[in-house]
């Protein structure tokens, strides 16, 4: 029994969603124009029918806000595609959420970098 997959079908589904919306991302749906988007986890419902799929962007053309509303318009072409490939009964509804995580991780560096200044060569 492998260990590193998840036991629950929802985790499960979860994880095969984030890598084929990533592979969607890729070849069929072109998301240059809002900057670098990654996506970084994926929420669903136990009955499979919703999944909330958080995204980062990084260097953001636009603001994030409209990063979001633009990727939920798309979220029936990426269906289309998830479809297919997914292979279960119902293909779920998305929706795109930004996830603040990696900002929120850069701030507390820089938060915690100037709390602790260089120290010195000379000072022991």
């Amino acid at each position: 029994m492998n260990l590193a997959t998840p036991y629950r079908r929802p985790d499960r589904v979860a994880q095969q969603i984030l890598q084929i919306i990533g592979e969607i991302a890729s070849r069929n749906i072109d998301l240059s124009t809002l900057g670098f988007v990654t996506f970084t986890s994926v929420r669903i419902t136990s009955d499979l029918k919703q999944a909330k799929v958080f995204f980062s962007v990084i260097q953001p053309k636009p603001d994030f806000k409209v990063v979001t509303r633009k990727l939920n318009r798309l979220s029936s072409a990426f269906r289309k595609y998830l479809g297919p490939a997914l292979r279960i009964k119902f293909t779920p509804e998305l929706i795109f959420i930004h996830d603040e995580s990696l900002e929120y991780s850069e701030k507390m560096n820089r938060l915690l970098s100037d709390l602790n200044p260089p120290r010195d060569e000379n000072d022991s």
